[in-house]
Formats: C-alpha cells, sequence, structure tokens
C-alpha cells in the first residue's frame, strides 16, 4: 500500500510528550485498554502511568476488552488534545512488554534513531 506509512513506534508516553509535533503524521503505539464507549467510537488506553484517547471510528465495532493490551496504527489528531485516530487495532495479549521494549531500544539504536532533542528528556 503506497503512500500510507506504518507509523513511527512510539511509546505512550513519548507520544503524549510529542503532542502537538506529532499532527497528522502517522504513529504506532500500544496500551491496556481501560474503557470502551462504542457509541463515541472511542477506547482509553493507558500504558507506564499515563492514559490517551483512540478514535476508533474506523476499525468498529470491534469487542475491546477491558484489561487486554492492543497495538494501534493511525494518525495523530491534537486538537485541544492528543489522539490517535487509529486503522489498525489488534490485540498483542502475550507479547512478553519487557522484552518488546527492549527491542525498541536496541531497533532505535540501530537506526540511529532520536525521538526527543537532546535537551528534552523524558
Amino acid at each position: 500500500m503506497a503512500g500510507i506509512s506504518s507509523g513511527q513506534i512510539l511509546r505512550l508516553k513519548e507520544v503524549l510528550l510529542l503532542g502537538n509535533s506529532l499532527e497528522n503524521k502517522s504513529v504506532r503505539t500500544w496500551g491496556r485498554a481501560v474503557a470502551h464507549d462504542i457509541t463515541k467510537s472511542q477506547v482509553q488506553i493507558a500504558a507506564d502511568g499515563v492514559q490517551m484517547l483512540i478514535d476508533t471510528s474506523l476499525v468498529e465495532p470491534m469487542a475491546f476488552n477491558i484489561g487486554s493490551t492492543y497495538n494501534f496504527i493511525g494518525e495523530m489528531s491534537c486538537h485541544g488534545k492528543v489522539i490517535l485516530r487509529a486503522r489498525i487495532a489488534c490485540c498483542i495479549d502475550g507479547t512478553d512488554m519487557d522484552l518488546f521494549d527492549k527491542a525498541l531500544d536496541v531497533r532505535r539504536k540501530y537506526l540511529h534513531e532520536e525521538i526527543f532533542p537532546e535537551d528534552q528528556t523524558l
């Protein structure tokens, strides 16, 4: 699918810290579902002590199980609050998230990816 990005892989905390700079960019993130409102097509996810809303209008109807971990790929919208408009949602229960986190760090080091400028830390 030419022209559609697979999304920059970012931890939920990083998505929220980068905020407005991600407007209209493709992002891939994950978190545990804490609330799902099918009438508003929204799921609230949490990871590392932060929470974020995901617009699920492009993937509904989907049965988001509260407490399950999901991976989302979509475009960012930052009008007032940071929201990811998901075009892909996938349950990743069973994934070793500690190992995934370490692998992400290794990937970033290998690709020389800088998420934050030198003067800004997480």
